[in-house]
């Protein structure tokens, strides 16, 4: 049956594997805390090498949330594998492209500043009605 194991007896216990990996520290398939970097494929599987959703974030210089954010609204190409979003250098490529923003030319910035910003005030066609504010309910009822 069990025994009670000194720290030692269980670290190495541990160690030796004798534990299942469930019951190890960092759950079943043991921790992937720190693990960056691009998903090693061997070279003569002919796919692309894949990134995740932490890796493009690092390298536009925005959160993770926001890029999970805008595949989830599909508003940036991705592919999602495990349940997890991954992308490819040629989804990468295509993001850069999707949030580029180029000078306009000179003839574009002159039509740009003919254009309003805000919207004009409407002009009330008819006569407009005065609305007046009730009274608490609080003092309607004390009265």
């Amino acid at each position: 049956m069990w025994r009670h194991l000194s720290a030692t007896e269980s670290l190495s216990a541990t160690n030796a594997g004798l534990w299942p990996a469930m019951w190890r520290r960092g759950g079943r398939g043991g921790s992937t805390r720190g693990q960056t970097g691009v998903t090693q494929v061997p070279k003569e599987s002919g796919l692309p090498p894949s990134y995740s959703a932490a890796e493009v974030a690092a390298s536009l210089g925005c959160s993770e949330w926001w890029v999970k954010e805008q595949a989830r609204r599909r508003r940036i190409p991705f592919m999602k594998s495990g349940g997890s979003y991954r992308f490819t250098s040629d989804h990468v490529r295509e993001i850069f492209h999707i949030l580029e923003e180029r000078p306009c030319s000179a003839a574009g910035a002159i039509e740009k500043e003919a254009v309003p910003r805000r919207r004009l005030k409407a002009q009330p066609v008819g006569p407009v009605a005065t609305l007046q504010a009730r009274s608490p309910r609080r003092a309607r009822n004390a009265a």
